[in-house]
């Protein structure tokens, strides 16, 4: 979306998602597969349905970052990676 929110919610999938300024939300997110979200003047809110089996990586340049309850244990089954990415909008996840 160009200006406009992304609000999912209860969503198990993967995929891209990008916003030039509205914010992103996925809400009782289960991710099983690789996923990339970015923003350029949008908030990126995450609720994770559950906090294994993913690698987080993220990059703002001046915008705050929140990571919450996350644990990075994999195994064979489920070895993804989450990257998001912002130029002035916050980070968050819980």
């Amino acid at each position: 979306t160009v200006s406009g929110k992304i609000d999912i919610g209860f969503l198990k999938g993967y995929g891209n998602f990008k916003s030039t300024s509205g914010k992103i939300q996925l809400n009782e997110f289960e991710i099983i597969g690789n996923t990339n979200i970015e923003s350029v003047s949008g908030k990126i809110q995450l609720f994770m349905f559950n906090n294994l089996g993913y690698n987080i990586n993220y990059n703002t340049t001046s915008g705050r970052v929140n990571i919450n309850n996350y644990n990075n244990t994999l195994n064979d089954s489920n070895n993804f990676t989450l990257n998001l990415k912002t130029v002035s909008g916050k980070i968050e996840v819980n």
